[in-house]
């Protein structure tokens, strides 16, 4: 999906869905006057989004029709300050999905897009409301962190649920210098793996074992509906639930998995749809044993298929966890992260960071994203003294803090040695350790 401006060409369009949604007493088309030209009406438009010439009562607004392909299958318009009334229950955001598109995910993609513009524009906290016997709404609101405050009445009496939103605040559970693994680990076994991963990270994760699947088009080729170290980590995480709650699940990236099959980049659309599909099925296990899930997707290959408009295919993966993030340990293709703008991006600082990577992380973490720095080379231990080093530098550069903060070693823990990955694990621990205890002096 992609939100965009309404254009010339989208008249027809827009104007029966503003007929559609009149049968249900919605505006789809905001403010629109049937007898004013169109391009009259998206010129005004332009003027309410800058804050020109804005109505009595009104306040500047942007306003987009949403895009699956080349159908317009909803709207949204992201209010740029609350005025007495959208502050008691109008909000910032109000959305709405044509009746021929509903109940296919495409309201919560509609919000979660919001709420990236919405942050762009400055707004920290999101007001988001729906009306009490729209449960359906309410749903998509709680599921993306929307927090009720409480419950108000509209002037036509119709009582409203008040939500407030920040962007993945399941990510707020997580401690400053949070550490994690970046999936993959050198065990044999799935038990051995998975208790790794629960006892030496803060952050547990499900482990991909590369030495017993294969690589990972291997994997994707399995017959295994889940990993091998699945039922083991259910199992220690049933021993040693972690107090946040939390846990990170990944899936190598859509893009990849086309490229490393010699498959057009198109048909990365399609393998997104089966990941999201089969990682939804795992999320659903965690959230019924009361634990929330960040996915975070791994495209290694990403720099091969950069181009305009790539970051479409991660669509159906956004919004199966609590939040998402990805991870790309190649050089990064930066103006694809700021687009895509993941809740973390997890990468090689040992690669080089530079200017350009430097500007792209500010930006990132101003719309409250948050990063994961590798550190730690697991093929490299003569570089572990260099570490602390490196990240400093890296904050000294982006202005990032703890709290916007996870620490991860490199790629490459999935091919040493069981040893050198107990190692690289205490290696990230410490450097988390020295820098909670430098800021409790302070």
């Amino acid at each position: 999906m992609r939100l965009r401006p309404l254009q010339l060409g989208d008249e027809a369009a827009a104007c029966e869905a503003q007929r559609e949604l009149a049968t249900e007493a919605f505006t789809f088309l905001l403010d629109w006057v049937p007898a004013e030209p169109w391009a009259g009406y998206l010129a005004r438009l332009d003027r309410r989004r800058r804050g020109v010439e804005v109505p009595d009562g009104r306040v500047p607004a942007t306003f987009l029709g949403a895009y699956v392909g080349a159908e317009l299958v909803g709207r949204v318009s992201i209010r740029h300050a609350l005025n007495e009334h959208l502050a008691e229950v109008g909000g910032h955001i109000g959305y709405a999905v044509r009746p021929a598109y509903r109940r296919r995910g495409h309201a919560t993609e509609i919000l979660r897009q919001a709420l990236v513009i919405a942050r762009g524009e400055g707004i920290d906290r999101v007001l988001v409301t729906c009306a009490v016997e729209n449960r359906a709404s309410a749903t998509i609101i709680e599921r993306l962190g929307g927090q009720l405050e409480d419950v108000r009445e509209d002037r036509d009496g119709t009582r409203m649920r008040r939500y407030w939103m920040t962007r993945a605040p399941v990510l707020d559970r997580l401690a400053p210098w949070t550490t994690t693994g970046v999936g993959s680990l050198p065990h044999a076994s799935g038990a051995a793996a998975a208790a790794h991963a629960v006892k030496a990270y803060a952050l547990p994760f499900c482990p991909q074992l590369p030495g017993v699947e294969g690589d990972m088009i291997a994997e994707w080729r399995g017959t295994r509906a889940r990993p091998r170290a699945w039922e083991a980590l259910l199992g220690e995480l049933a021993r040693r639930p972690p107090a946040h709650g939390v846990v990170k699940l990944q899936v190598t990236g859509p893009l990849t998995l086309a490229c490393a099959l010699g498959s057009p980049v198109e048909a990365a659309d399609a393998i997104a749809g089966r990941l999201a599909a089969e990682v939804a099925e795992q999320v659903a296990v965690l959230e019924r044993r009361g634990l929330s899930v960040v996915l975070v997707v791994d495209e290694p290959l990403l720099d091969r298929v950069a181009a305009p408009g790539i970051e479409r295919v991660w669509e159906p993966l956004r919004g199966v966890g609590a939040a998402w993030g990805l991870h790309v340990c190649c050089p990064v293709p930066w103006p694809v992260i700021v687009r895509a703008a993941p809740d973390v991006l997890s990468f090689d600082l040992t690669l080089g960071l530079g200017d350009e990577g430097a500007a792209a992380l500010r930006t990132l973490l101003a719309g409250g994203g948050r990063v994961a720095w590798g550190i730690v080379a697991p093929d490299r231990p003569e570089g572990d003294a260099e570490a602390p080093a490196l990240l400093d530098a890296a904050l000294r550069a982006t202005g990032a803090t703890g709290r916007q903060s996870l620490l991860t070693p490199t790629c490459g823990t999935g091919i040493v040695s069981v040893a050198r990955e107990m190692a690289v694990a205490e290696a990230v621990g410490a450097i988390a350790r020295g820098r909670r205890g430098a800021e409790g002096a302070t």
